[in-house]
């Protein structure tokens, strides 16, 4: 199975894997994407990727619409180490977050580490991710509120969206059909 993944690093607006693929995986950076702009090249691109009917599934948190105080956000444990983890951030103008991520770093109750990282992220909705899915050639199939694939439902903070390449649709004379 890992030998039909390929992961690929770039800008997702300019990337060019010099082929196509049946499917791809964004997650933690549709929100990276810190406008319209931004968001509508990089999805074009994506779809530049995919075989026609190919599959995009990928996460964005529509909760970022508020100021959040630096709050814990989950933790992990291997052998004697914990990591903690802590998340919070401010609103700025135009639509964009900054985003505040601290890790906490233990072994045997002591703190070892603390890395804190901020970042900008783009605040948008789902009607807008709508819009833009439609806009670059997909169409939404299913979505989901977590990973545990629970329907998403309106006022969710977490929306998971499975959208597919639509097959381009192809004349001659009267006759159409999709590829």
């Amino acid at each position: 199975m890992a030998a039909n993944i390929r992961l690929i690093a770039g800008n997702a607006q300019s990337f060019d894997a010099g082929r196509t693929f049946p499917a791809a995986f964004l997650s933690g950076s549709f929100d990276h994407f810190v406008d319209d702009e931004e968001r509508l090249s990089s999805l074009a691109n994506i779809g530049r990727h995919l075989v026609p009917g190919g599959v995009l599934v990928f996460d964005v948190f529509l909760g970022l619409m508020k100021d959040s105080p630096l709050s814990p956000a989950g933790k992990a444990s291997v052998g004697e180490r914990e990591v903690r983890r802590f998340v919070g951030g401010k609103v700025l103008p135009d639509k964009k977050k900054e985003t505040t991520l601290v890790f906490e770093i233990y072994e045997g109750g002591d703190l070892l580490e603390r890395i804190e990282e901020r970042s900008v992220v783009g605040i948008t909705s789902r009607e807008e991710v709508h819009h833009l899915l439609t806009e670059t050639g997909f169409e939404t199939q299913r979505e989901w509120s977590s990973y545990e694939f629970v329907e998403f439902q309106e006022g969710n903070p977490l929306l998971i969206v499975e959208a597919m390449k639509r097959p381009l649709l192809i004349c001659v004379g009267q006759l159409c059909s999709r590829n």
